[in-house]
């Protein structure tokens, strides 16, 4: 019986993590879509969000960068709000940083960010299309 329930809450969190997934790949594409293609900010990230705070010698270490690199990383994702600074007993440690229940990407929330007045105007617009190509095509 403690098996099953162990099991049960192990495929339960795993749910939760293949759910989360793409809003977190599409936060990372919106936060640090910017920087280029060879930047290792976002294998921090992943570490970070997946495993724990890291301090600056576990970052040089892992990924194989420099003491300046590690700066350059953690300026970068505490720009883009997805991790933080902080020190512990003298050793500075960057921190993942979850996005708010209400964050969505942009392309996901550009409806609610139009006002009422400019969606009805583009739904006139459309439905005159409409109607043009409909004209246009025979049919009435």
């Amino acid at each position: 019986m403690l098996a099953a329930r162990s099991l049960q809450r192990s495929v339960t969190r795993l749910a939760e993590l293949v759910a989360q997934a793409p809003r977190r790949a599409a936060l990372m594409r919106e936060q640090l879509g910017h920087l280029r293609s060879s930047a290792r900010a976002p294998q921090v990230w992943i570490l970070l969000a997946g495993f724990a705070p890291l301090g600056l010698d576990q970052i040089t270490w892992a990924f194989g960068i420099s003491r300046r690199g590690t700066y350059a990383i953690g300026d970068a994702l505490v720009a883009a709000r997805m991790a933080r600074r902080e020190t512990v007993k003298g050793k500075v440690l960057l921190v993942a940083e979850e996005p708010g229940r209400d964050w969505q990407p942009a392309s996901l929330d550009q409806a609610t960010a139009l006002p009422h007045a400019a969606l009805a105007e583009f739904d006139a617009a459309m439905g005159e299309i409409d109607r043009l190509l409909a004209g246009s095509s025979g049919h009435p």
